[in-house]
């Protein structure tokens, strides 16, 4: 157990891809698609 704190950390930024969104984030997210108006489709 000698590796520092600061790889842990990056570690867990790292796999963070892999993890679900918590209920904040999804919340957050859904509050960013309403604020922006959708990209699809305005070519």
């Amino acid at each position: 157990m000698t590796e520092p704190t600061h790889d842990h950390e990056l570690e867990e930024l790292e796999s963070d891809a892999s993890v679900p969104p918590r209920p904040e984030e999804l919340v957050a997210d859904a509050a960013d698609e309403k604020a922006t108006p959708p990209q699809k489709g305005d070519d």
